[in-house]
């Protein structure tokens, strides 16, 4: 004869206890689970972002250094370059001996055509040059503006350049708000030197007394009056 099934009188809760346990140890799993894909998937998308803004960087870097070597190798550009670096030197003009040009010819030429004087030839020569080189300083300010490039991606070597250019700060400045440069006046105040220029070009106007520019040309007028005799020297091609 079969004997009756016995059962412990705490056999029901302990099933009910474990049960509990294994709902709980379950749940925890699922939880742990959850937030382990959430985190997998904030990582990768972190690391895509991160992917996506160094590649951009990339771009604009790329596009940067070619807006550069394109400035770079415009030949009035290369002129206008010179004359902001090079004391004196001797450039070209179509079917004329070659002129010697200096610095302290790139006020009064600007100033010329910003008070409808008559342009020569020479100074021709050096408002087209300058011309183009505020061209592509109205370019980098668009492109900055857009988003396109940073400024830290086309300050060099322009930098360098208008710091030199500063000393005819006050005559730069008549030229481009006369000729509607107004993106070059936006480029040309991210810069320090010429910040500071413009601000002493204007304190020196307010007060009547001649700028840098004017004080520069007085004291070098003999040099580069002698220094016109020098041997001619072809324009960078």
């Amino acid at each position: 004869m079969m004997q009756p099934f016995i059962t412990h009188p705490n056999l029901h809760a302990w099933i009910q206890s474990a049960a509990l346990v294994m709902a709980v140890i379950g749940g925890a799993f699922g939880v742990f689970k959850v937030l382990f894909e959430r985190r997998h998937a904030r990582e990768q998308r972190e690391h895509e972002l991160a992917q996506r803004v160094s590649e951009q960087k990339w771009r604009m870097a790329s596009v940067a250094k070619d807006l550069n070597d394109r400035m770079i190798a415009d030949p009035q550009v290369k002129v206008a370059l010179s004359l902001l670096d090079i004391a004196l030197r001797a450039y070209s003009l179509p079917s004329k001996p070659p002129v010697f040009l200096a610095r302290s010819d790139i006020a009064p030429a600007l100033d010329t055509a910003t008070n409808g004087g008559n342009v020569d030839d020479q100074a021709l020569l050096i408002t087209d040059a300058f011309d183009q080189l505020f061209y592509y300083m109205g370019i980098f300010e668009h492109w900055i503006s857009r988003d396109l490039v940073t400024f830290e991606d086309v300050r060099h070597p322009i930098d360098y350049y208008i710091g030199c250019m500063a000393k005819d700060c006050a005559s730069v400045s008549r030229y481009l708000e006369r000729f509607g440069f107004y993106r070059t006046i936006k480029f040309l105040n991210y810069f320090e030197s010429w910040r500071s220029a413009a601000t002493a070009a204007a304190a020196a106007t307010a007060l009547g007394e001649p700028n840098s520019n004017e004080r520069t040309q007085l004291s070098d007028a003999s040099a580069v009056v002698a220094g016109r005799k020098a041997s001619a020297l072809e324009i960078p091609a």
